[in-house]
Formats: C-alpha cells, structure tokens, sequence
C-alpha cells in the first residue's frame, strides 16, 4: 500500500471510531427519572381526601310557627280530647277526695290515664313534659290510693295503707298541677284553649 493509501485507510478507521462511540454513547445513556412526587396521598395516585370541618354541636332550634303549626294539629285532631278527659276524670276524683268519700272508684279513671298516655305526644317539648309528668304522677298517686285499700278485699286499712293512701294522694295533687300547667301553656304560648274547663263544674 502506498503512504497515500495508507494516510486515507488511517482517517477512515479514526471517523469509524468517533462514529461508533458516539452512537454508543447516545444509545447507552439515560435520563434521570423524575422525582417521586411529594404530593402523593396514597400509593394508588388517588386524591387526598379533603380537610374535613367540624360539624356545628346541639340541637337546632325549632322554628316556633311550625312548632304552633304543629302544636295546633295535634290539639284539633284529637288532643283536645285527651285533656278534657284526663281533666274531667282528675276533677271529678279530687272532687270526691275533698268530700271525704270513704269509696272512690278509679276504674274509669285508669282507662283514660292510659289511653292518653299512648297518644301522639305533643309537638312542644315543654308542653309535653309537662303532659306526661301530669299523667305519670295522676297514674301513679291514684295507684297507691287504690293498692292502700282495694275494693272488695276486705282489707281494714291500718297505719302503713293509711302513710301509702296519704302518699298517693301527694302525688296525685302534683300531676292536677302538672296538668293545670300544661293547659295554661297550651292557652299563653298557642292560644289554644279547652272547649270546657273541667276544674270550674267541680269548684
């Protein structure tokens, strides 16, 4: 081979070279993968939850015309009824205690106890607490008077029944109160009032 030869065959090999290597390098590089994302919430890339805020405490205040809506459909529909019952049985028995009857009869007066006591409740939260405390205690007070000397049984009451009879009729006094208080609501707070009062035929 002549030096010419030999000078140009050098410069082919050395441009090969430089050809080879840089595609070698190009192909063997990598790019730096991105950074795990610092704002991941979970490893399925799903949506953190928003913050949650806490919820307002108690109870929210009833809107006192629907309350006298309300109050106002239970009295007509019924509720006036359960009163002027309870009420007129209640009136008629202290009646009779204040006459000082040796046999008073609660029968009747049990029947009408429990019946209003399984009505719809009133739709007033002080009105019905008021309500159901006037029958527990009218219930409970003309139980004791009965269970002190229960008709027919002969029974010849002595201290103790005399003490229960006594208590009975303490409790009995407090739910006629009770009741008289839910009524006087019933008038100031909704203008509602019972047909007849019951307590003004037994003064």
């Amino acid at each position: 081979m002549s030096l010419a030869g030999f000078r140009r065959a050098a410069v082919a090999v050395v441009a090969l070279s430089a050809l080879t290597a840089a595609c070698s390098g190009g192909s063997g590089s990598t790019q730096p993968s991105d950074p795990p994302s610092s704002t991941s919430s979970s490893p399925t890339g799903a949506p953190a939850p928003a913050p949650t805020t806490p919820s307002a405490t108690g109870t929210p205040t009833p809107d006192p015309s629907m309350t006298a809506e309300l109050v106002s459909e239970w009295f007509g529909n019924g509720g006036e009824q359960q009163l002027r019952a309870v009420s007129a049985d209640a009136a008629d028995l202290q009646a009779e205690h204040q006459r000082g009857a040796a046999i008073i009869d609660f029968t009747q007066f049990f029947s009408t106890v429990h019946t209003a006591q399984h009505y719809a409740p009133v739709p007033d939260r002080a009105t019905q607490s008021l309500w159901s405390t006037a029958l527990k205690d009218l219930n409970d007070g003309a139980g004791d008077v009965y269970e002190s000397a229960p008709l027919g049984s002969g029974v010849t009451p002595d201290a103790a029944h005399r003490k229960r009879e006594a208590k009975g009729w303490t409790e009995f006094e407090a739910g006629v109160k009770a009741l008289k208080s839910a009524e006087a609501r019933l008038h100031y707070s909704f203008h509602l009032d019972l047909s007849s009062d019951p307590w003004e035929s037994t003064s």
